[in-house]
């Protein structure tokens, strides 16, 4: 079940990542927006449940998924997540009000899909590094080691207990060999 969650996960986090790298031309300064604007989606990217914005964080962003320093954000983006998303069965639900979870259980806690993309000129053991510390002190922990095929590093993180997942992609720039376009996204806490 963790493999399941965390492979939805880097499924998010990848198509984050390829949304990334296929930006559209960029626009002139007379024609692009003001910065508070630009966080925006317009009409034609909404889609039901999913916020999206380019350069820059959604706000109420989750905690848990951290911007690299000194990196630029390509995008963010927040979505609702299903019960069967967090690792719970459809027919899963909160136990009634008054009541306790089954002793080895825990309530549903509300989740969402969070994915943000960044580039950097850090070192993939410098991001791996952030991100692994950055991730512990949030309650989660390291799946195996990174692994890394078809030139992306990538490593997966879990909570116990509230299944939540994150997944951290790091790959090339295609725009600049010599950065490194860095894709962070999971099922987390709000």
């Amino acid at each position: 079940m963790i493999h399941r969650i965390a492979l939805m996960g880097a499924g998010l986090a990848t198509a984050a990542a390829l949304t990334a790298c296929t930006a559209p031309d960029p626009v002139t300064e007379e024609s692009s927006p003001a910065a508070a604007e630009s966080a925006e989606p317009t009409e034609e990217e909404r889609t039901p449940g999913v916020m999206t914005t380019q350069g820059a964080l959604l706000p109420d962003f989750p905690a848990a998924i951290e911007q690299l320093p000194d990196s630029e954000i390509i995008s963010s983006s927040l979505g609702t997540v299903d019960a069967g998303e967090a690792g719970q069965s459809a027919d899963a639900s909160a136990p009634a009000e008054g009541e306790e979870a089954p002793e080895g259980e825990e309530a549903p806690a509300e989740q969402v899909n969070a994915a943000l993309v960044m580039r950097t000129d850090m070192s993939e053991e410098d991001i791996l590094s952030f991100y692994t510390e950055s991730l512990e002190g949030h309650g989660f922990a390291a799946v195996g080691e990174a692994g890394s095929k078809d030139g992306v590093t990538t490593q997966a993180f879990h909570a116990e207990g509230d299944a939540q997942t994150v997944s951290v992609s790091i790959g090339p720039d295609p725009d600049d060999e010599a950065k490194r376009l860095v894709t962070v996204g999971g099922v987390v806490a709000p």
